[in-house]
């Protein structure tokens, strides 16, 4: 077998096609929750292929639920589509259905595709946000179906969120979870607690920040988080070796507690949820470099990706995606003197700033 490498700037790597079958199962994120009116969120769904046989055609629909802004199904700074999904204009309201189509899936193969959007400013607290989802197999049947929910709250002083830093995982790999949390509220918390509950089918191995692991749980004594505080914690994990491929590793209620410190303290919460993908072996593999580290404001940095296919063979509509740091300059897509892109990547209207999605198009990631 050859492993074919490629390198790109700014990228992080994410498999678009895959293959699948009957037995189609979906499971969703949506992230933050609670959420403050005016905030992004960002919604995922994974589909696997749980049968004994390629199905064709596999599409995945999504209704848009009131209380989200309009947004484009074209990758763009703040809102957008990702995994080739598509709205019945190039904008996608409340009551629309957003459509991915999927193609094949292969016996335990998955897929992972979302959205991210904000909330409209005008939600009143309270109000539920779900978003409903169906897989639909190449005989036009709805195999299975999901509802992800997050819940407004104006005054949500917690954040929360729990990410992977591979997707999909191979068993025997190591697998990072990274917990970013904070206080975004005007009150001090007291008692603050952080526990992320493991998914079956992991072992624990170890954890920043004095976390420690019981019946299953990683659990964190943070004490009081001050007004604007924040923090990133590590739990990395061993996918187990009898995980097969098609086994969804689910997170879904790593939680932060605490009180207000306040005359009368009242109880406060966020919530996270994550799902990664058990494939049989990493189908590609990125590593990331940046330098220099430590930088000086002024400075120039240069972040590079490499990128390996480890299938063995070419694989097609490989996309890659990656967002443009906070407190950076924006450049052009197109390599310059000073700054840019290369590896033919673009950005929207052929700018890359803070926040916005960078996206390579590979035709074929693979043997030549």
């Amino acid at each position: 077998m050859r492993t074919t490498i490629r390198k790109l700037i700014f990228c992080l790597c994410a498999l678009s096609a895959g293959a699948a079958h009957a037995a189609l199962q979906v499971e969703g994120e949506i992230n933050p929750n609670p959420v403050r009116p005016g905030e992004q969120v960002r919604v995922e769904f994974t589909v696997v292929n749980d049968g004994m046989s390629t199905e064709t055609n596999v599409t995945l629909e999504a209704e848009i639920p009131t209380g989200f802004d309009v947004f484009s199904d074209y990758p763009l700074e703040y809102a957008d589509v990702y995994g080739q999904g598509e709205c019945p204009s190039t904008s996608c309201s409340a009551g629309e259905d957003i459509v991915w189509t999927l193609g094949s899936l292969a016996p335990g193969q998955a897929t992972t595709v979302g959205f991210w959007t904000n909330v409209a400013g005008a939600v009143a607290d309270a109000t539920d946000l779900t978003v409903n989802a169906a897989v639909i197999d190449g005989d036009l049947n709805q195999d299975d179906t999901v509802s992800v929910t997050t819940t407004v709250q104006s005054g949500q002083e917690l954040s929360l969120f729990v990410e992977d830093n591979a997707d999909p995982a191979a068993p025997g790999d190591e697998l990072v979870y990274s917990i970013t949390y904070g206080n975004h509220g005007s009150l001090a918390i007291s008692g603050a607690t952080l526990d992320l509950p493991l998914p079956a089918g992991v072992t624990f191995v170890s954890a920043t920040g004095g976390g420690s692991e019981s019946l299953g749980t990683v659990s964190w004594a943070l004490g009081t988080l001050e007004p604007g505080i924040s923090g990133t914690l590590l739990v990395t994990v061993m996918v187990s070796n009898s995980a097969s491929a098609g086994d969804l590793l689910l997170i879904n209620s790593a939680a932060l507690t605490g009180m207000t410190v306040e005359a009368v303290p009242v109880a406060v919460a966020a919530n996270a949820q994550a799902v990664t993908q058990v494939t049989a072996t990493t189908p590609l593999t990125a590593n990331f470099e940046i330098n220099p580290d430590p930088v000086r404001s002024g400075d120039f940095i240069r972040a590079e990706i490499t990128v390996a296919n480890n299938t063995g063979s070419a694989m097609s509509g490989v996309v890659l995606q990656a967002l443009m740091p906070e407190d950076v300059l924006g450049i052009g897509d197109s390599p310059t003197e000073y700054a840019g892109l290369y590896g033919a990547g673009t950005c929207y209207q052929s700018t890359c700033t803070a926040g916005e999605l960078i996206t390579w198009q590979l035709s074929v990631c693979g043997q030549q």
